[in-house]
């Protein structure tokens, strides 16, 4: 998927495009469903949507919240 998706610069600009929304609708703290969702459609893998997050959030360590 990945690198048919790169073979076309079209679908590389949207695909970009799609994590900086999503990137920034966590940063602003926004609802960030609508911003997964054409992250998908534009072809990112969920390992890039939830690293594009996890430079948001943090990484999750499973200990509670403070």
């Amino acid at each position: 998927m990945k690198s048919r998706r790169n073979a076309d610069p079209a679908s590389r600009d949207r695909h970009a495009r799609a994590l900086k929304a999503l990137r920034e609708a966590a940063a602003g703290g926004e609802n960030v469903m609508p911003a997964l969702v054409e992250a998908s459609e534009a072809l990112a893998t969920v390992g890039e949507m939830m690293h594009t997050l996890e430079g948001v959030y943090g990484r999750y360590d499973g200990g509670p919240e403070l």
